[in-house]
């Protein structure tokens, strides 16, 4: 059984199946079991009673996690409340509210866009709620569900990562915190920094979050279609069929809705915000709700802190949802028991697809093929090169293990101790004394994200096709061919970055944002040309 020594690139194999696979059979879970299946036998030395045991150990750390127990709940709650949203009348009550406003495709567009950035909290709620209020108005628009799907996914992790106030917040100052980022002295400090304040200088530099978020809003001004999309388009523009032509995937059905009104989307929704913003100070001992922990401190507070108050706003809000039908006389178990069965059943592919993923990412990282490939570029890097590398490095890693998360786990400690070997002197050390430090930690987290979007196996795609009930390949096949330019600028800003870190740092942000950005159109204009 491997242990310490890792048997070169072979560590690589088992991702390459899963994609390639994936990309031949359009099979994700085919492709993810041959992965696994790969992975524990590199793990094992090939034999088979060790893999069985293995895979079987693996599988059952994931299902009896609690943070997987927290997510698959709230997933599952979720799909309850939504459909008994749906089956209220609440949503549609909302999307008729909706389309007093909305009168062309274009406009019903750039609501789901505005509606995302008003759930940046986490991602999981954002493509969640966003898709289930989104769909019925994009259906009346004939605008394609892996449109939708596109539009959830570009909108989601982006502001996640340059929202300092979300999950991806608390992750990310909880790696800095490790990587010994603090303000306080000690054995474990390396950079005499505040966490918080670092996270703010860093978002500018997050480049391809920033680039797709602008590239979101001119495909839907100019507007812009090429390649799968555009085919999915014209078909949807001239028969309806909202698939590309295929036949819609099953289950994805809505149950029959009954007379409704504002107050049962309303209700619910106000009651999960409420409650997700209690529970967070609550859970998290805030001094906020007489506690002892500042901001930062609450979100560290607990690993799980924001799964668990997710789920618990999930659990409030369907109370407050069966509370008002009570009230009204349309109380019924019967319709209880079939909006969560279907909502379960809403949740089914994803919860397979996110545990099979979850059991691949934990094997890849007893192989520690992440670390394998953050090995192959960090010594004898060029210093300008040093941010474009590291967002090719992190974009890699997580297209190949499926978890931006994990990539960032394994990576941070990685990237900050190359940084410090790059300073002069003893540590702490100054951040700004560091060269490229914010370019950087831009390019890794920016990596984080970019994965997430190449990958058919990130929670996050996974999630946003279910959401919009698009085919989910497909949608992955798709929003490649429309990140592809803002990876290309991204790359670009990186690389200015890097060759201008000695400049001023609000100049080599100008530049490299704006050579970025420019690249970023010019990609997406020509492409849109081309078609």
């Amino acid at each position: 059984m491997l242990t310490e020594t890792i048997p070169g690139a072979i560590v690589i194999v088992p991702p390459l199946l899963v994609l390639t696979c994936a990309i031949i059979t359009r099979r994700v879970l085919a492709s993810l079991v041959l992965g696994i299946v790969a992975a524990s036998a590199i793990f094992c030395s090939y034999s088979p009673i060790a893999m069985a045991g293995h895979i079987g150990e693996t599988l059952y750390a994931i299902l009896s996690s609690p943070s997987k127990i927290y997510l698959f709940s709230f997933l599952a709650a979720m799909g309850t409340l939504i459909e008994l949203m749906t089956h209220s009348g609440g949503i549609t009550a909302y999307t008729k509210f909706l389309r007093r406003f909305i009168k062309t495709e274009r406009t019903a567009q750039a609501t789901s866009v505005v509606l995302s950035n008003t759930l940046f909290l986490d991602d999981y709620l954002n493509g969640l709620v966003t898709g289930s209020i989104m769909r019925p108005l994009t259906d009346s628009f004939k605008i394609p569900r892996i449109k939708l799907a596109y539009l959830l996914n570009s909108m989601c992790s982006p502001l996640g990562i340059l929202v300092p106030a979300t999950t991806w917040t608390a992750l990310i100052l909880g790696l800095f915190q490790t990587a010994g980022i603090t303000e306080i002295s000690g054995p474990g400090q390396v950079f005499a920094a505040d966490q918080f304040i670092t996270f703010l200088s860093v978002i500018p530099f997050i480049f391809y979050p920033i680039f797709t978020i602008f590239s979101v809003w001119l495909i839907i001004l100019k507007p812009i279609s090429f390649g799968l999309m555009r085919k999915h388009e014209q078909i949807a523009q001239k028969t309806g069929n909202l698939f590309g032509g295929a036949t819609p995937p099953t289950g994805f059905e809505t149950i029959e809705t009954h007379g409704g009104s504002m107050a049962h989307f309303i209700l619910p929704m106000g009651t999960f915000l409420i409650t997700l913003v209690l529970a967070i100070l609550f859970l998290g001992n805030s001094v906020l709700l007489g506690g002892a922990n500042g901001f930062i401190a609450t979100l560290n507070a607990d690993p799980n802190l924001i799964l668990k108050s997710l789920l618990c706003a999930s659990l409030f809000s369907l109370g407050a949802l069966n509370a008002l039908l009570w009230r009204e006389g349309r109380f019924s178990v019967t319709n209880l028991f079939h909006a969560a069965l279907k909502g379960l059943m809403l949740m089914k592919n994803s919860i397979l697809v996110l545990t099979l993923a979850f059991t691949l990412g934990e094997i890849l990282e007893q192989l520690r093929t992440g670390v394998y490939i953050a090995l192959l570029i960090k010594a004898s890097l060029p210093l300008f090169l040093l941010p474009l590398l590291v967002f090719a490095l992190a974009t890699i890693t997580t297209a190949s293990t499926g978890s931006s998360w994990g990539a960032l786990s394994i990576l941070m400690p990685v990237t900050l101790s190359t940084l410090a070997s790059l300073a002069t002197g003893m540590p702490p050390f100054a951040l700004f004394a560091v060269p490229a430090f914010f370019p950087t930690l831009g390019g890794l987290l920016a990596g984080s994200v970019a994965g997430a979007h190449i990958s058919p196996i990130t929670d996050a795609t996974v999630v946003a096709a279910m959401s919009a009930r698009a085919n989910h390949l497909e949608h992955v096949r798709s929003q490649i061919s429309y990140s592809i330019p803002a990876i290309i600028g991204a790359c670009i800003a990186l690389l200015i970055s890097g060759l201008t870190y000695t400049w001023h740092p609000g100049l080599t942000l100008v530049c490299a944002l704006s050579a970025g950005i420019a690249i970023t159109a010019a990609g997406l204009l020509w492409r849109n040309q081309e078609a």
